[in-house]
């Protein structure tokens, strides 16, 4: 008995395997993938509204920082020893005692929220000392300078991180 080897072609059994994927049946694959695509469009573009209603731009402080502090058409302000580089916001230099400041100059009016921040203490100062510390104020009265900034008469909030 002799037997005959043949070169199989793999992909020609997939096809084999997986009728669905034929010729003929590829362009009713096709319309289902659109139909698909269009019934579930309306929902992403839900989802994007509400991420958009979410990430408030009036009260995001992002790149580039051109004209933060200075124009007119800002949303924010600049206090103290703060200076602005289109790279980052830099609130004080390296030197003891010395405050900077970012004040919204838009009133936060919602009820429920989320602070992200993303930021960097460094120097070329003493190891390890690099500032007196840090702290996130939300207030009733902006532009208040120091501890008076936080009268709890007032009503306020803060998060405060202190070098120990």
């Amino acid at each position: 008995m002799a037997d005959t080897v043949t070169k199989s072609d793999p992909l020609g059994s997939f096809w084999l395997l997986c009728p669905m994927f034929h010729f003929k049946n590829l362009r009713k694959l096709t319309c289902l993938f659109v139909s698909v695509c269009i019934l579930i469009s309306p929902s992403l573009a839900d989802e994007q509204d509400f991420m958009e209603d979410f990430m408030k731009r009036e009260y995001s402080l992002a790149k580039p920082y051109h004209g933060l502090g200075f124009s007119s058409s800002s949303q924010w302000d600049l206090m103290g020893t703060a200076m602005v580089t289109p790279e980052h916001v830099r609130l004080t230099p390296d030197m003891q005692s010395r405050q900077g400041a970012v004040w919204s100059r838009v009133p936060l009016l919602v009820r429920d929220w989320e602070l992200r921040v993303h930021f960097k203490i460094h120097g070329v100062g003493k190891k390890n000392f690099n500032g007196d510390g840090m702290a996130i104020w939300l207030t009733k009265d902006r532009m208040q300078n120091g501890r008076k900034a936080l009268d709890h008469s007032t009503g306020g909030m803060s998060r405060s991180m202190k070098r120990n």
